[in-house]
This record gives structure tokens, C-alpha cells and sequence, in this order.
């Protein structure tokens, strides 16, 4: 008895699953009569195929890969070799009634149980995102060319680009011989003759047929098929196609061998199969399945361009030309190595043929052709053109602009031999598509296309149609606000491992009717981050069915137009981060719908309209950054559903209202930077759902609440720099989830409380500049999360260090002014993640522990004004990553380590203030990035300084510095010095401008080289011998203090020293002469003193008589020369030119000068 496996399904053939299963059921096929012959209860039966051209196994479904919209993969049967053939539905019109049939319910009637068993363990379903294609990086619009035209004719409307303008045709031809191209039909006549003239010049850059195409020269790109390591040569199984379209597939393969694309192959190691495509339009493609060569051939990692970024780049343009690359894929040559791998047979005896140049299909092909555009237009895209592979935009703000980045891309085109397909061009145009979205000055819309796939789609059946759906719809998220939230429901659907458990419920439907009702109508606008200037136009209140409006991070000027009001559906508006001004408008009030309004960063004036507290359905408010006066309305507590507030950095006043209490669903509060007064109210702590608070940098007094405890959720607390007074309360413990905690400048007095060690989420704590006593509570060392300590100025003392050393995590710590009275301990190695550490005026004693060196993370490390003793530490030198080192103002002896050199990032030293020996080491020369030394008040020695200490790189050029310091840790620096006679704190911008210096001994003769130098410090230091001259060129030397040294000789004169009249910066020196002190030089001549008066009556005439005659000879000379210059033409010519010629002869000699002293300057001082 025969079996059979009976299938209910839409096909394009009638084949009984597959040559397998027909040879399992003892059928016999007739391929010749595409019929199939089986025996049944003593009598034939014949079984007839469908007579169609698409009938035979013709493989369209895995053509999936050329074109997007061939279908789901629904059934499976196997072909000769066993192997899984997909079957699919394909809705096209020029198949049979019987091929296609209607979408309906499949049903699978098993006849035979052991061919059933059979099947289910052949038949495996193939994943579609498995399958290796292009759809990634390819281009996937129709690739249009006038062979194809031949095959199946088409409307030429059917070719144009798709712009909004109407197009004119413009023949580039002849009448006999038509080439035709297309501009806007909107153009100015003058401008539309520039543009038509201009095309006719550069014709050649187009292509009207394959014999055009000469290909891009293979020294600038060619197509590489490297082969990865363990795949071998695969020949694909021949299949068969009828007459009808074996005809027109071989027709197609003529022309490609005519174009010299193809060329035949012998003896082809690999090989693949002919698969004609349905294009989209009716037309057919001759495509190959390179299927298995794919899947041998390596990812080509070439970054390919961001869409929605070159969308944004072609927005906003006042006008736009659209080209495509002709046939672009087939201008690229394969490499000549690789060609064997591109061979594929053509069935009916039409032969077997390689690609010469890049087909369609070829893995990494998009990765190539984006490559070879990159390297053709490198230095054109971004500026005036955009491309995504072949598609082409130039884009630009005026006509005459335009005119000129379309000859400069036509030149490139015609260099390099790249051709263009002008039926797919259009040039001048206002608006069209690009990459999905319409483009045009105005900025993006949404493609009506692809928002009609989405409006017009059917409910999802399966998981499968559900993810396509939820792709398509993806590609539109800029016009679909909220989109995340409104697909959330439907990820439960795509997380199920089996179809059967597929239910499509209420809930499902209606996010997928709410979807679609948004593109079918302008709902969400999104212009953010477009450089948009102007004002708002009043006509946004036109557009009544908008819920969202994003025009934020543009520079939108004047005020919020009062027609806003009109957007009675508006749910969501940020017009954060431009220039508007004036006051909030009151009649926001009427955006009844509103939850989320952004109007930070932006000049807004004026109070907050009261009138907001009628927006009950608002969530999010924003208006930070602004100008915003007056207090915080007590209406503000009809915002029930209010979850988050930002009032920070306006000039808000008065206190806290009471009345917040009952924005019982807040979570967040942002008032930082106000002029808040006033005490926090004690009715925060119903504030239940807060998870941050930040009242920082106001006027806040009184004590902390006690209802603070209330807050389980809090996470952060930042109520720095406010008069905040008495102590910190116990009940804090109970904000079991809080992670930062900062009050920081305040007048909290009392001690820690000890249940601060139960916050075990605490990553950071800042309590310093306050009022507190007494000691760290033990407790500390159980916050195993800590990061960050900051304690400085307070009144702490004990050994407090014991506790905090335990901290494994902890990176910053900060505990500078608390007299602690203690020594270092050895344990403070364990800080291992440590990158600060300030433990200055803090009265400690002892010596520097060697464990100090293990903290291998330090980038800064501050011990100034202790009683430290002892010599500096060599395991200080471990710290490769030490940026700025403070030991100044301790009691430290020994010499300076030769090893100091090994601190190469190191920018900022002070060893002042010690009792340093010994010599300043050459080393230290080493150190390229230091910015300021001081050294000062030791008792160093030897005779010399070191040469380099005229040299200092970063001293001497303050470009080099501006590049060096980019370390993201230097803004935690706080650097704190007394210099030019003050007391100074470094931020990273000053540290980074500062350049001083401060040694001892003898100053540099090339001192002067540091042309940067503004702080000079010298006193106390010994130093002997004169004061260079060089030092007169400091000329931005704004202090300087020399005092008490030996040095002698005069003080030198001009430039910068003149301005430095204080005498005491020469104090102590009683070989120094000359101004500003009063002590003059040897050489300084004086006249002789005389008592005589006559002498004197004698001297006062002769001066008079002098004057008389000096005046007299002045005008005699000045007129007998310019008088004569005046009226004799000849003399006046001669006399410039003379003056011009002695100029030019000054100059050339102050330049050689000039060089000849940089030179002596720049060679080695040890040689001179």
C-alpha cells in the first residue's frame, strides 16, 4: 500500500516535499512532463504540476536575500539531496491562482505516521536571521536599468527619484539618441539653466548603458573573498527551470557578457546556482545564490555609516540634488584571484560563467562600495554631500552654493571614473527621500510609504510577523513618542520559545491600533539638536492633534508664543537648551494633558505662573538653568502625580512651602543654586517615593528634620553650603538605601553619630567645612561600598585613620585641618584604590611610612603643615601616576631622591619649608610635565643648579601645557599655595594657566627663556651673584621675591622689572644697588654739590640761552629739510625710497640677529 503526506498549503509548486520523499513513497517523476506517476490500488495515478514559468523549484524563497519583501518562511520540503527547501506564500500578481493562492489556515493532515516521523526529523525550519545577505549594508531600493527595462517595460514616473517637487525631463542626448536626467520643476529659470548647463558638461559622469560603465580604477578599491580557516570549495546541486524563463534569464545573461560583467568559467572549484528574483515592480533580476560562499567568507568590519546621522546632516537644507550610483555594485572589479569563487551555472545548457565585477549578494559588498565612496569623496562628505553606499546627496543653503558643490562632485566623479544612474537623479529639489525619511529645509517627516506599511498592517499572527512588524515601525521611532513604552507589551510575546503559546489578546491590540493611529496623523514632532534659529512660529498652535514637541539643543530665540495654548492634546514639550527669553506664559495653564514640560537651560524670566498648578496631569517639570524669580507657590500641591521637580539654578526666593507634602508621588527634587530661606519643612518626610533631594547652595537655616528617617527610598541628599545648624541626626541610619550623602559647608556642630556605619549602600560622604568634634565613630569601616571621605575643617582629633584604612573601595579622602595630633600608619598601604589623599594641617608626627608606595592609583597626595620628620620616603617614587606631591612645612630632612624622575606626570612639586640637604638632583630635569616647583626654605647645597632648571618644557611653552593636562582626575585637584603673596586654591583651570617656579643657589643665566613665568620666588635661598639680565625679558612676571640671599651687582632694567617698584622684594641682599632701592651704583653719575649762587644764576642762564638756540636750530633744520621734501616732487620720491630701502636693510638684519641668538640659546649649556 503507498503512504502519503498530504500538505494543505499555499506553494509556488505542487511538489510532494521534496525528491526524498518521493522516492520513500515509490513515485516516479517525469521532469520532462512535470508530472509526478504513483501506483494506487492496482491503478496509476498521475499527479500534474502547476504549468506556470514559476512553477518548477525555481528556489524564489531563497532569494530572501535580494529582496525584503518575499515572504515568511511557512513550510519545508527537501530536495534531491535530502536537504531543506523553504516554501513560501508570495503575494505576486504574475503568479497563478493556484501558485499563490489566498492567506489562509494551514492544516496538516498525517496519513502515514512513520512518513510523519520521517518528515519531522528531515524537514528542520531554517531561521531567517541566520541566512548570510546584504539586507544590513546593501542598498535595498530597486537598482533600475534600461536592460531590465527590456525584460519587462515599465512607466518612466516608476524610475525617478522620489522627491516632492514636480521634475522635468532634460535631455542630455540627442532626439535620435535620448539621455535623459531630471531637475526640479520649481527652479528659477536662471538657476535651472545654470543647473541644465552644468549637467550637459559633465554628462560623462552618467551611465544610460552597461558600455558606459568602465569600472573605478582597481588601485583605488577592489572586491576581496578571503576564505576562512576550515571551510572548503562547495559546488551548489543544479536545478531546473522552465523554457519560459530559462529564455529570459539567458537573455540577461548576454548582456552581462556583452557589458564584459560575466565571462565564462571552467573547472570551477566553487559553484553556485542562477536565481531569477521578482523585483518589486514586475520585473525579473538575474541574481545568484551565494549562499555558501557567504558563509565562508570572513565580516568586513568596515564602520558603515550611522542613518539616522546623515539623515540629520541633510536636514535643513534650502536645496538638495539626489543621485544613485548606475548598477553600482558592478563598477567595483573583483580581484583578479577571486574571480574563480564568483562561478555559477545556468541551467538548459546555457553554460557556467564568473563574475568580473561585484554582483549583488556577495558578502561585505556594501562594506566595499562604502569604502571606495568614502575614499573618492573623503573630503566632501560631512560638508556639502552625504552617502549611504550608492545613494548620493548633495546638499546645500543657496542656489549659487549649490551650483558650485555640484561641479566640485562632478569633478570628482569624472576623475575617478564613477558613473551615476540619471534616472534615478534629481537635481535642485527642495524635499524627497532619503534612507526612509523625507528630507527638506524645514527639517524631517515621516516616509508616507513606510507609514502606510505600518497604518495598513494586519494584526501579527506569530512571533515572526510580530518582529517585522515591530522593525518597520521601529525605522519611524522619531514620529512615535514614547515608543519604548508602547511596544513594552509586547515583549512577553517575543520571549516565547514556541509559536503555539502565540495568543494575541486585548491588551496587544490595542498598543498596535495606538501605533498606528499616531503616523496617521501628525502627533510628534522632532527637531531637536538642528541648529534652528529664530523664534517659535505662532503656527505651532495649528497643529492641534500634537502630543509631543522636542525642539530642544537648537537656538530658538524670543518667547513662547501664546498660541501654545491651542495644543490641548500636547502630553510632552522640551524646548530645553536655547535662547528663549521673556516670561513663562500664563496660559499654559490650558495644556490640560500635559506630563512633562523641559524649558531648561534658556533665559526665562519672571515669576512661576501660578496658573501651572491646573496641569494635575503633569509628572515631570523642569525649568532649571533660568532667570526665574519670586517663591514656590503653595499651589504647587494640586501636582499629585508629580514625580519629579528641578528648580536649580534660577534666582528663586523665600522658603519651602509646608504644602509639598502632599506631592506624595515625588521622587526627585532638584532646588540646588536658589535663595531659599528659611528651615526645611519637617514635612519632607511624608514624601515617601523620594529618591533625591538637592537643596544645596541656598540660605536653608535650622536644623536637619528628624522626619528625614521617612525617606526609606532616598539615595542621594545634597544639602551643602546652606547655614544649616546643630548637630547630624541619629535617625539617619534608617535611610538604609542612600548612596550619597553631602553637607558640606554648613554649621553642623555635635559629633558623627555612630549609627552612620549602618548606611552600607554609602558610596560617598562630605561633611566637611562644619562645627563637628570628636572622633570617627569604629563603625565607618562596615561601609565596605565607600568611595569618598571628605572631612576637612572641622574639629575632628583621634586616631581616626584606623578605622577608614579598612575601606578597600575608598578613592578620595580628605581630612585637611582636623587636628588629629597622630602619625601616619603603616596600614594606610591597604588604601590599594586609592587616587587623593589630603591629610594636610592636621598636626601629624613621625615619619612618612614606605607603605605609602603601594597606593599605585594616587594621583594626588597633600602632607602640608604637619610635623612629619624623617627623610622623603623612595617608595614615594612608585607612584607612576602622581600628579601633584605637597610635603611642604614639615620638619623633613635628608636630600631629594635621584629616583624623583620616576613621577613622570607629575605637574605640580613643593618640598618648601623643610630641612632638605644636599644638592637639587639632575634628575628632576626629567620631569617634562611639571608646572610649578618650589623648593624654598630648605638647606640645600652644591654649588650648581641644575642646567635643565632653565629648560622646563612645559615652563618655557604654554601650548604644550594646554595639550599635556587631560587627565579626567585633575578636577578633583584643590590645590592650596601661598603664592605672589597670597593664599591661593587650584582648580584644574588655574593649575593648568600657573607656571612658578621656586630653588635655590644661583639663578639661571637663561632664565628669561621662560617666557610664560608669573611667579618667582627666590628669598631665602642663599643664592649669590648677580641677577641676570635675561630676567628683564619675564615680561609677564607679575611677582617676585628675591629677599635674603647674597646676591650683588645692579638690579637689572627695563621691560617687566621697572613695573616691580616694592624695595622689599631685594630685602636682605647688601650687595644689590640701583632702583628701586636707594643704594646706588658705582657707575651711576651725580652732579657735584654747590652752595654758590651766582654759580647758579650763571647755570640758569646758560640753560635759557641753550634752549634758545636748540629751539632756533630745530626749526631751522626741520624746515630746511621737510620744506625743500614738500616742494620739490623729485627730492620727496627719492627721499622714501631711501627710507623704504633702509627699513627693508634693518630688518633683514634684526631677523639674522635674532636667529643667530635663538640659536646660541637652543644649543647645550654645558657646551658653552
Amino acid at each position: 500500500m503507498s503512504a502519503f503526506f498530504v500538505v494543505d498549503t499555499v506553494a509556488t509548486y505542487n511538489a510532494l516535499l521534496g525528491r526524498d520523499w518521493i522516492h520513500s513513497s515509490w513515485c516516479v517523476p517525469s521532469s520532462l512532463h512535470q508530472k509526478l506517476i504513483f501506483w494506487n490500488g492496482g491503478k496509476a495515478e498521475v499527479v500534474s504540476a502547476d504549468n506556470k514559468p514559476f512553477s518548477a523549484n525555481t528556489h524564489l524563497v531563497e532569494a530572501r536575500y535580494y529582496e525584503e519583501d518575499i515572504g515568511t518562511i511557512r513550510f519545508f520540503g527537501m530536495d534531491r539531496h535530502g536537504k531543506p527547501i523553504g516554501i513560501t506564500a508570495c503575494s505576486r500578481p504574475s503568479l497563478s491562482k493556484r501558485a499563490v493562492g489566498e492567506e489562509r489556515e494551514k492544516a496538516v493532515l498525517e496519513i502515514t505516521k512513520k512518513l510523519a516521523a520521517y518528515f519531522a526529523e528531515k524537514a528542520v525550519q531554517v531561521d531567517r536571521s541566520e541566512i548570510v545577505h546584504e539586507g544590513d549594508e546593501a542598498d535595498q531600493d530597486d537598482e533600475i536599468t534600461l536592460e531590465e527595462l527590456d525584460l519587462a517595460p515599465a512607466k518612466l514616473d516608476d524610475l525617478k527619484a522620489e522627491v516632492q517637487d514636480p521634475l522635468e525631463e532634460i535631455n542630455l542626448g540627442s532626439e535620435s539618441e535620448p539621455k535623459v536626467t531630471f531637475v526640479s520643476g520649481s527652479l528659477e529659470p536662471q538657476t535651472r539653466d545654470q543647473i541644465v548647463r552644468l549637467l550637459h558638461e559633465f554628462k560623462d559622469c552618467f551611465a544610460w548603458d552597461y558600455s558606459e560603465m568602465p569600472g573605478l580604477d582597481r588601485k583605488l578599491v577592489e572586491h576581496k573573498l578571503p576564505i576562512a580557516e576550515g571551510f572548503r570549495p562547495y559546488k551548489q546541486p543544479p536545478r531546473r527551470m522552465f523554457a519560459e524563463v530559462t529564455l529570459k534569464v539567458k537573455k540577461e545573461i548576454e548582456r552581462l557578457v556583452k557589458a564584459g560583467f560575466i565571462r565564462t568559467c571552467r573547472y570551477a572549484d566553487w559553484l553556485s546556482n542562477v536565481v531569477p528574483v521578482l523585483k518589486k515592480n514586475g520585473k525579473l533580476r538575474v541574481c545568484v545564490d551565494f549562499r555558501n560562499l557567504n558563509l565562508a567568507t570572513p565580516k568586513d568590519e568596515y564602520p558603515m555609516p550611522i542613518a539616522d546621522l546623515l539623515v540629520d546632516g541633510v536636514a535643513c537644507h534650502k536645496i538638495l540634488s539626489f543621485m544613485d550610483g548606475h548598477s553600482g555594485y558592478n563598477q567595483i572589479f573583483i580581484a583578479d584571484a577571486d574571480v574563480p569563487k564568483t562561478a555559477f551555472r545556468c541551467p538548459s545548457a546555457v553554460g557556467t560563467f564568473e563574475w568580473v565585477v561585484m554582483p549583488f549578494g556577495l558578502k561585505n559588498a556594501g562594506a566595499t562600495y562604502q569604502r571606495a565612496m568614502n575614499a573618492i569623496f573623503h573630503d566632501m562628505i560631512g560638508k556639502f554631500m552625504e552617502i549611504y553606499i550608492d545613494d548620493v546627496v548633495v546638499k546645500s543653503n543657496g542656489e549659487a552654493d549649490h551650483l558650485v558643490h555640484l561641479r566640485k562632485s562632478f569633478e570628482r566623479m569624472r576623475q575617478h571614473g564613477l558613473k551615476m544612474n540619471p534616472l534615478k537623479c534629481a537635481f535642485g529639489v527642495s524635499a524627497g527621500n532619503f534612507l526612509g525619511y523625507l528630507v527638506h529645509e524645514r527639517g524631517l517627516e515621516v516616509d508616507k510609504n513606510k507609514a502606510r506599511a505600518v497604518i495598513e498592517a494586519k494584526p501579527p499572527q506569530n512571533k515572526k510577523e510580530l518582529q517585522r512588524f515591530l522593525g518597520q515601525v521601529n525605522f519611524l521611532r522619531r514620529f512615535i513618542s514614547n515608543l519604548a513604552g508602547k511596544t513594552r507589551v509586547f515583549s512577553p510575546l517575543l520571549k516565547l520559545k514556541s509559536e503555539a503559546d502565540f495568543k494575541w489578546e486585548e491588551h496587544h491590540q490595542s498598543a498596535f491600533d495606538m501605533i498606528k493611529r499616531q503616523l496617521s496623523k501628525l502627533e510628534s514632532i522632532d527637531l531637536s539638536r538642528n541648529q534652528l534659529s529664530g523664534s517659535i512660529p505662532d503656527s505651532i498652535g495649528q497643529l492641534s492633534q500634537l502630543e509631543s514637541i522636542d525642539l530642544s539643543y537648537n537656538r530658538l530665540s524670543g518667547s513662547i508664543p501664546f498660541s501654545i495654548r491651542q495644543l490641548s492634546k500636547l502630553e510632552s514639550i522640551d524646548l530645553s537648551c536655547n535662547q528663549l527669553s521673556e516670561s513663562i506664559p500664563d496660559s499654559i495653564k490650558q495644556l490640560s494633558k500635559l506630563k512633562s514640560i523641559d524649558l531648561s537651560s534658556n533665559q526665562l524670566n519672571g515669576r512661576i505662573p501660578n496658573s501651572i498648578r491646573q496641569l494635575s496631569k503633569l509628572e515631570s517639570i523642569d525649568l532649571s538653568s533660568n532667570q526665574l524669580s519670586g517663591s514656590i507657590q503653595d499651589g504647587i500641591k494640586q501636582l499629585s502625580k508629580l514625580k519629579s521637580i528641578d528648580l536649580s539654578s534660577n534666582k528663586l526666593s523665600g522658603s519651602i512651602p509646608d504644602s509639598i507634602k502632599q506631592l506624595s508621588k515625588l521622587e526627585s527634587i532638584d532646588l540646588f543654586n536658589n535663595q531659599l530661606s528659611g528651615s526645611i519643612p519637617d514635612s519632607i518626610g511624608q514624601l515617601s517615593q523620594l529618591e533625591s533631594v538637592d537643596l544645596a547652595h541656598n540660605r536653608l537655616s535650622g536644623s536637619i528634620p528628624f522626619s528625614i528617617k521617612q525617606l526609606s527610598k532616598l539615595e542621594s541628599i545634597y544639602l551643602c553650603r546652606n547655614q544649616l545648624s546643630e548637630s547630624i541626626p541619629d535617625s539617619i541610619k534608617q535611610l538604609s538605601k542612600l548612596k550619597s550623602i553631602d553637607l558640606s559647608n554648613n554649621q553642623l556642630s555635635g559629633s558623627i553619630p555612630d549609627s552612620i556605619g549602618q548606611l552600607f549602600q554609602l558610596e560617598s560622604i562630605d561633611l566637611s567645612h562644619n562645627q563637628l568634634s570628636g572622633s570617627i565613630p569604629n563603625s565607618i569601616k562596615q561601609l565596605s561600598k565607600l568611595k569618598s571621605i571628605d572631612l576637612a575643617d572641622n574639629q575632628l582629633s583621634g586616631s581616626i585613620l584606623d578605622s577608614i584604612v579598612q575601606l578597600s573601595k575608598l578613592e578620595y579622602l580628605f581630612l585637611s585641618g582636623d587636628p588629629l595630633n597622630m602619625s601616619i600608619p603603616y596600614s594606610i598601604g591597604q588604601l590599594s584604590k586609592l587616587k587623593c589623599l589630603y591629610l594636610s594641617g592636621n598636626q601629624l608626627s613621625g615619619s612618612i611610612p614606605d607603605s605609602i608606595g603601594q597606593l599605585s592609583e594616587l594621583r594626588q597626595l597633600s602632607l602640608v603643615s604637619n610635623q612629619l620628620r624623617g627623610s622623603i620616603p623612595n617608595s614615594i617614587m612608585q607612584l607612576s601616576k602622581l600628579m601633584s606631591l605637597d610635603l611642604s612645612s614639615n620638619q623633613l630632612s635628608g636630600s631629594i631622591p635621584h629616583s624623583i624622575a620616576k613621577l613622570s606626570k607629575l605637574k605640580f612639586l613643593d618640598l618648601s619649608k623643610n630641612q632638605l640637604s644636599g644638592s637639587i638632583p639632575d634628575s628632576i630635569g626629567q620631569l617634562s610635565e611639571l608646572k610649578q616647583i618650589l623648593l624654598s626654605s630648605n638647606q640645600l647645597t652644591g654649588g650648581r643648579i641644575p642646567p635643565c632648571f632653565g629648560k622646563f618644557p612645559i615652563m618655557v611653552n604654554a601650548t604644550q601645557l594646554m595639550k599635556r593636562i587631560t587627565d579626567n582626575y585633575w578636577s578633583w585637584a584643590h590645590l592650596k599655595e601661598v603664592v605672589k603673596g597670597r593664599y591661593l586654591e587650584y582648580t584644574r583651570k588655574t593649575l593648568g594657566l600657573e607656571s612658578s617656579i621656586d630653588l635655590s643657589r644661583k639663578i639661571p643665566e637663561k632664565i628669561g627663556q621662560m617666557e610664560n613665568l608669573e611667579s618667582l620666588d627666590f628669598s631665602q635661598n642663599g643664592l649669590s651673584g648677580t641677577i641676570p639680565n635675561s630676567m628683564s625679558s619675564l615680561t609677564k612676571l607679575s611677582h617676585l621675591n628675591l629677599s635674603y640671599n647674597n646676591l650683588s651687582g645692579p638690579i637689572p632694567t627695563g621691560y617687566q622689572l621697572q613695573t616691580l617698584e616694592d624695595p622689599t622684594i631685594y630685602v636682605g641682599n647688601p650687595q644689590l644697588c640701583g632702583a628701586p632701592l636707594l643704594k646706588k651704583c658705582s657707575n651711576d653719575v651725580l652732579p657735584p654739590p654747590t652752595d654758590n649762587l651766582k654759580d647758579n644764576d650763571e647755570g640758569a642762564l646758560t640753560r635759557m640761552w641753550f634752549y634758545i638756540v636748540v629751539m632756533l636750530g630745530f626749526a631751522t633744520g626741520f624746515w630746511g629739510v621737510v620744506g625743500t621734501l614738500i616742494f620739490v616732487k623729485t627730492w620727496r620720491y627719492a627721499y622714501f625710497r631711501w627710507v623704504d630701502d633702509v627699513q627693508h636693510w634693518i630688518l633683514v638684519v634684526i631677523t639674522l640677529k635674532v636667529a643667530r641668538v635663538k640659536k646660541m640659546f637652543n644649543g647645550n649649556p654645558d657646551d658653552q
